[in-house]
Formats: C-alpha cells, sequence, structure tokens
C-alpha cells in the first residue's frame, strides 16, 4: 500500500514528513495522513513522490512488486559505474531496513576508517 512505501521510503532517504512535505510543497500533516492512510496523495503528488523516491508510480501504487523496481532505482539513483557497484546496490536493496541500515552503517564507518578518522 502506498502509505508503508512512502513511509519506508522517506525513512530509506532519511527525511523527516517535513523534508518531504518541502520537498512536495505540502504541509508535513498532509505526509502525516498519507502515511497512516487517512488521505491519499493526488495525482501530481503520486508522480512527484515516486521521482523524490525513484521508483515508478506502479510501485508507489502496489500495482507492481519490487523486484521489477531494483535496476530503475539503481541506474537512476545510484549510476553504477563497475558490475561490483550494481552487485553490491542489488544485494543492499533486497536487504531489509534493518539490514540496510547497517550495511550503510557499515560503510560509513569503513570510509571513516579510510579518512583516518
Amino acid at each position: 500500500m502506498y502509505s508503508d512505501v512512502i513511509r519506508h521510503f522517506r525513512k530509506f532517504y532519511h527525511m523527516t514528513q517535513d523534508d518531504l512535505a518541502v520537498k512536495l510543497n505540502v504541509k508535513r500533516h498532509s505526509i502525516c495522513d498519507w502515511e497512516s492512510g487517512r488521505t491519499e496523495p493526488n495525482v501530481t503528488h503520486i508522480q512527484n513522490i515516486a521521482e523524490i523516491f525513484n521508483i515508478t508510480t506502479d510501485y508507489l501504487l502496489g500495482v507492481d512488486n519490487w523486484d521489477s523496481n531494483v535496476d530503475h532505482i539503481i541506474l537512476t539513483k545510484f549510476k553504477t559505474n563497475t558490475p561490483l557497484e550494481h552487485n553490491l546496490l542489488s544485494r543492499a536493496s533486497e536487504m531489509s531496513p534493518n539490514q540496510q541500515e547497517r550495511f550503510r552503517s557499515i560503510i560509513s564507518n569503513l570510509k571513516n576508517f579510510h579518512k583516518g578518522e
């Protein structure tokens, strides 16, 4: 359902409801209402949400599943340069949100270690 997808990707991109509201030029309570399922975003907002999160509108609306969006997300958002990068991002996209956060933390710690921090 769109409410779960909006909440998931908002958190995935480390955005607050206020952050998303600003990007969509709506009030924060609109985001809250969409995520709770009390109201639905209009067609324009659906298109803009999909663009912000680099997903298809079909996926946002529950018409399509995640698997068909993996390559779309990787190619449009991350623009991988090597097969290794594509492989890592594909595997990360198959993880639960909790696993993705741990993976992100590991990568961040490795980058800090490399910088000598």
